[in-house]
């Protein structure tokens, strides 16, 4: 064998090395997701480097500039003057950016459900697929069903295929936008607002409503034995729309929770606002904003932040209870997970749930993101670690 042959290899570091190790970790954070892979990016590059010191290279408080040597780094204080070539990190404005971005995409996606919701009601809720054996044999084999519905064979099939994936992908980067935000909260508490720590009323509607369809969509299922849904799908819209537009615009006011209205939110001391409507609709977003403009929801909570853009989270966060059918969602136990104060349902709630499930549904309710259904008579007298456990404080 021959001798083995040593070399020495000489590099330098670019004047730009610094800003371009900063970018990296930063990528991987709000692109890739993956802000501990960001971290590592920082600390393995520096051996040693604390974790607060690369924190604050990520937020920009300290730039990596080239030493002298060309081959080591000097870590030096952010100044003003540095802001064109080494801009620091806007790490609230990235974090506001994703929620908007995340609720307008999420307003697009109901767009594709009630796209479905019409095909779905179109066909009777039925479909006939021809598949070829070939792909049929395959998908037993192998479960992977990519190719088993040919878009020319039946492009509604596909079209449904395809929106349900693109929610399922959509909602899963959401989670872990989400995700990123409260890692980026418990290492820049001071950069991100307490309120931006709620996955917005628009994504968790969305979840809602493809879950609904994947149960059963009682909804879809009444205007297919009536079917009519097709025919006066458009007329009902406009028409609830000019019934909600003339209550909002008379101010919105408390009504009788028995009366069974579509949607609508209980309030701490009781009192029930709802509408009658379709969800495309949009029930509760319209509640939300009307009782933001008649003041019940205040311009700016205590912390100074405001929800004009995102009324629905205030009330989510201070105990209201969102109410469709026979379903109730409540945040204020869950959010306490999320370093948010734990708001229990109040006595005057308990009360009104309890009438409202024995006049309106049979007795039982469905409660929380796992749908359990419930005897009200029970719950009105349940401890109250159990109503948490309703209320998803366990998720």
């Amino acid at each position: 064998m021959g001798e083995t042959v040593k070399r020495t290899v000489h590099f330098t570091l670019g004047e730009g090395a610094g800003k371009l190790l900063t970018d990296i970790a930063r990528e991987k954070i709000i692109y890739s997701l993956m802000p501990n892979e960001g971290l590592a990016t920082i600390q393995e590059s520096l051996i040693g480097c604390p974790k607060n010191i690369a924190l604050d290279i990520i937020k920009g408080k300290l730039v990596l500039k080239t030493a002298e040597d060309n081959v080591s780094f000097d870590v030096v204080q952010y100044h003003p003057d540095m802001k064109e070539q080494h801009p620091p990190f806007d790490i609230e404005g990235w974090a506001e950016r994703t929620l908007l971005q995340i609720k307008e995409i999420a307003r697009e996606w109901d767009q594709a459900i009630l796209e479905m919701r019409r095909a779905i009601i179109k066909n009777q809720g039925t479909f006939d697929i021809s598949v070829s054996y070939q792909k049929l044999v395959r998908y037993f084999y192998t479960g992977e069903e990519d190719n088993i519905i040919d878009p020319d064979e039946n492009e509604t099939v596909y079209n449904i295929k395809s929106a349900v994936t693109g929610i399922r992908n959509f909602l899963e980067e959401c989670y872990k936008k989400m995700d990123v935000i409260k890692w980026l909260a418990n290492a820049y508490p001071e950069d991100i607002p307490e309120g931006f720590l709620m996955m917005p009323g628009e994504v968790k509607g969305l979840n809602l409503r493809l879950t609904d369809m994947m149960l059963k969509d009682s909804e879809v299922e009444q205007y297919i034995a009536r079917d009519l849904y097709m025919d006066n799908l458009v007329t009902r819209f406009i028409e609830n729309e000019k019934n909600i537009d003339k209550v909002i615009s008379e101010g919105i006011q408390p009504v009788e929770i028995t009366d069974k209205y579509s949607a609508g939110w209980l309030a701490p001391n009781g009192d029930f606002y709802g509408l009658n409507g379709e969800i495309a609709n949009m029930l509760h977003n319209q509640l939300a904003d009307a009782l933001y403009k008649k003041g019940i929801i205040p311009r700016k909570d205590a912390d100074g932040d405001s929800y004009e853009r995102n009324p629905d989270g205030w009330l989510c966060k201070h105990g209201w209870v969102r109410i469709h059918g026979d379903h109730l969602l409540y945040d204020g136990y869950m959010q306490s997970n999320y370093g948010m104060p734990l708001v229990k349902i109040t006595d005057a709630q308990r009360k009104q749930i309890l009438r409202y499930g024995a006049e309106c549904y049979g007795g039982y309710l469905r409660f929380g993101c796992t749908y359990t259904r419930y005897p009200v008579s029970a719950f009105a007298a349940l401890p109250e670690p159990h109503i948490g456990k309703l209320f998803d404080l366990d998720l």
